[in-house]
Parts: C-alpha cells; structure tokens; sequence
C-alpha cells in the first residue's frame, strides 16, 4: 500500500484525536438530557455521537487538507478532493470494530465490493497508486476503558449475521479518561480486519496550534 494513502488520512486522524473526545461529551449530554444512557440505548448514543461529530467536522479546518463533508444530514461521509477518497463512518458491527453486511443497499453493495488496495499494488512499478473512487469505512466500538477507531476497506458484501470482510486501514485508540489518543498506527502489510498484523506506527501528537476548530460563538 502506497504512502499517499497515509498522508490523506493523517489530517483527518489528527482531527478525530481532537474532536472525538469532544463528540463524545456532546453524545452522553444529549442522551442525558432524554434521561437515556450509552450502554441501554446504543443505537440513540451512535446517532447522537455521529451527529456531534459531524457538526465539529463541519466546523473544523477540514478544508485546508481538501477534505470536505458530504451534505447528508442523516449520515456522516468524508469527501477527500484532492485524491478522490471517501470515508464512510458506521457503528462496529460487534465488539471487534468490523464492519456490517451491505444488506440490499445498492451504494453499499457496490462499495463493499472492491478491490483490496493491497491486491493492486506492484512492486515493479513506481508510480503513486491511484485513491479515485475508493471507499473506506471507519467503524468505532467503545468499553469502559476507551473508545477504538478502525479505517477498513470492505471488500466483500457479507451476509447477516456475519460481518462483511474487509482490510484494515488504521486503527485509533482513545482512553475514555483521557484527551488524547493512545495509539494512532497504520497496516502496512495485508490483513484481515482481525489478523494480526505487522504494522507501521505513526505517532502523532496535536497540539491547539496544530489544529483548530472554529467555534460558531465566535
């Protein structure tokens, strides 16, 4: 898997690192205020932290690194401009991060399907690896102790119950205690979003003069 692909994706980790912890706060105070609670209404908690995401998203500098938000209110879908990629955010299917069967969605079926970044790449040929038209899938799943991240790429539709296959990207771990990510890595070899793998670590930190969001009280 080529280097571009980690380089688009390394500014919208840096914002989750900063605006998930926030999106997070935002969810539990919504679903406190409907006297409700993450653990007994998981579906109302993924629509509310969704939705906070979205909105510090829409008011972050995502646009600066030629991302965008697409205009689905009812979703959360990120648009990269410059290399043509998308990411798709969706509760984990299970308690693993996976991703969930396509169902008879025809947008889903044809995005579940493609084929592994993995499969495409050449060792004989130099040339950056085209991203136009590819679909990623970021998954969360929280317990007690953190909230984790996963960046797959669905290559398969699946089939209820089972989860769909797909390869891992990268993985975010955010202890729920704390503001800042544990662990940010990417896969840089081929595997399975359950395999164990050898991975690339990237480490990044940010700080508030590296990202910035802008507050609409402002």
């Amino acid at each position: 898997m080529n280097s571009s692909l980690h380089e688009r994706l390394k500014p919208v980790a840096t914002l989750l690192d900063t605006l998930l912890p926030i999106a997070r706060m935002h969810a539990v105070a919504a679903l406190d205020a409907m006297h409700a609670t993450p653990t007994k209404n998981k579906d109302i908690y993924a629509r509310c932290l969704r939705t906070a995401l979205r909105e510090l998203l829409l008011d972050s500098d995502l646009p600066q690194y030629g991302w965008v938000v697409v205009d689905k209110s009812n979703s959360l879908h990120l648009f990269d401009q410059k290399a043509g990629l998308t990411i798709r955010f969706l509760k984990a299917f299970d308690k693993e991060g996976s991703i969930p069967p396509a169902g008879s969605n025809n947008a889903r079926r044809r995005a579940w399907s493609q084929t592994s970044l993995f499969d495409q790449h050449d060792d004989t040929d130099d040339r950056p690896q085209s991203l136009w038209g590819i679909e990623l899938v970021c998954t969360w799943v929280e317990d007690d102790e953190q909230i984790t991240c996963r960046v797959l790429q669905p290559i398969s539709t699946g089939q209820w119950p089972d989860r769909a296959e797909a390869k891992t990207i990268m993985t975010l771990s955010h202890a729920v205690e704390r503001t800042d990510f544990d662990d940010i890595s990417f896969n840089g070899t081929e595997s399975n979003a359950h395999g164990t793998v050898e991975e690339e670590r990237l480490s990044i930190r940010t700080s508030p003069q590296q990202t910035q969001t802008r507050s609409k009280a402002q």
